[in-house]
Parts: C-alpha cells; sequence; structure tokens
C-alpha cells in the first residue's frame, strides 16, 4: 500500500486512502512491518466500512371515500431502507397534532401507526413526514401524501298527494318524487311500494 521508508524512535507517520463508488460493506487487515537491528517487528489491525444510503420511507394509506362524520383512520408506516440500523425516526403527522420518536428501528424493519381524524366534514389532503439523523450526521427525511373524498349523500321521497278522496271505480292519481339531497350522484335509484292497491306507471 505505500513505503513509509525510516520512522524515527517515537515518531509517526500517517497515508491515507480511499475507495470509491462503495455499494456494500467491506473490511480490510491491514498489516505493517519493520525491520531493527535485530530482526523484524510486525503488526495488523483490522477497518471495517459500513455502507448506508440516505434512505427511510414513509407512506401513508386511508380509504379514498368515506361518508360526512365518519371517523377516517390512517395507516402511517415507516421503512428503514439505509441498511444499516437507525435511532430516533421521528414521525410526523401535523393534521391530527401527532408526533412520535421511534427510539430504534433495525436495518429492512417496519414500523406502523395509525392517526384519526374524527367527525369527518370536508375532504381531507394531509401529509405525513419522517425524519432521522444517519450515522454520519447527516439528516434525511421523507413524505406522502393521502387523500381522503369525504361525501354526504342523501335521498328523500315525496308522494303527492299525501292524502285524498275518490270515487268508488274511479282512478287514484299519485305523483311520486325522488330528490338527490347529497352531494354525490346517485345510481341503481329504485322505488318500490307496499299497499292495499297496486300501483302502474
Amino acid at each position: 500500500l505505500s513505503d513509509f521508508g525510516t520512522i524515527a524512535a517515537s515518531a509517526t507517520k500517517t497515508t491515507t486512502c480511499s475507495a470509491t463508488n462503495v455499494t456494500a460493506d467491506f473490511y480490510n487487515n491491514m498489516s505493517v512491518t519493520g525491520d531493527h537491528p535485530l530482526g523484524q517487528v510486525t503488526d495488523d489491525v483490522y477497518a471495517i466500512v459500513d455502507v448506508f444510503s440516505n434512505d427511510i420511507a414513509i407512506a401513508k394509506t386511508a380509504v379514498s371515500t368515506a361518508l360526512a362524520g365518519s371517523t377516517v383512520n390512517f395507516t402511517l408506516t415507516v421503512t428503514n431502507t439505509s441498511g444499516t440500523d437507525l435511532s430516533n425516526v421521528i414521525i410526523h403527522d401535523p393534521l391530527v397534532g401527532f408526533t412520535k420518536t421511534v427510539s430504534s428501528l433495525a436495518d429492512g424493519a417496519v414500523h406502523n401507526e395509525v392517526v384519526s381524524v374524527n367527525n369527518a366534514q370536508a375532504d381531507i389532503s394531509n401529509t405525513a413526514f419522517v425524519t432521522v439523523t444517519l450515522p454520519n450526521m447527516a439528516t434525511t427525511s421523507d413524505s406522502d401524501l393521502a387523500v381522503v373524498s369525504i361525501i354526504d349523500p342523501g335521498i328523500d321521497i315525496v308522494v303527492t298527494p299525501s292524502s285524498q278522496e275518490i270515487e268508488v271505480n274511479a282512478s287514484a292519481l299519485l305523483t311520486i318524487t325522488v330528490f338527490n339531497t347529497g352531494d354525490i350522484e346517485l345510481t341503481n335509484v329504485s322505488v318500490s311500494m307496499a299497499g292495499a292497491a297496486n300501483c302502474t306507471r
């Protein structure tokens, strides 16, 4: 690796070496030899390199549509894809005021949290965040957005007249009106009737 030549008693010499484009953990066993008047001395040492990436991921999932007034649950899934164990992983969801620090998250491990929005009345567009300090003291983060449509469906039926008098053998005319009172299109709408007399359209 390097020729240090002569080193005086109690002196030190230093050099460096570098490996570029490293993609996996590795170790080197380095040894040194030196001659003295009565022979030779040796020593060796290991150098270990632990490779990690700036990768941590969060996914925020929920139903795509929910009813007005209901509770909407969001699942926050944090995955450690950094290649090394991480500590003090901070998960934050500002919409619900949720913050949690996960003390340790092993390489490849997954951590889940569930947060809720109660009595949802309007569409929800919400981003959750994860932040962690890596072993090299760099900070990395990720975020994910979840969107939930809040719907308020409703239907009403009115029959007019609600009460009438007719002669025997006469026809009774009923007008049936169906109202979509909600905020979303209704499909497969049907009207049924139960009573003493049949009513045909």
